[in-house]
């Protein structure tokens, strides 16, 4: 699954307001860091990304999860993501 193709379908139902979540306003902003984060996970598990791995972690980021923030700064510059572009 592309990048493109990923954020996709985390956006495929619309783009909504997710006011409780630390890592974005609405579902357009929390698709990134799911996407991130999901590559990540999913490269450490040896799995690969799926649909329901995605959803599954968007899940984790709207929900404000700890998890979220630990993968991406542990984790995310050894997958090539700045955690200052992803974790405010």
């Amino acid at each position: 699954m592309t990048t493109n193709q990923a954020i996709d379908y985390l956006n495929r139902e619309g783009n909504f307001r997710v006011p409780c979540s630390r890592y974005g306003r609405d579902t357009a902003e929390c698709a990134r860091v799911a996407y991130a984060s999901d590559v990540i996970a999913s490269s450490m598990n040896g799995e690969g990304m799926s649909e329901t791995s995605l959803d599954y972690m968007m899940g984790l980021v709207v929900n404000d999860s700890d998890d979220v923030e630990y993968l991406i700064r542990e984790y995310g510059p050894v997958y090539g993501f700045d955690p200052d572009d992803y974790l405010s």
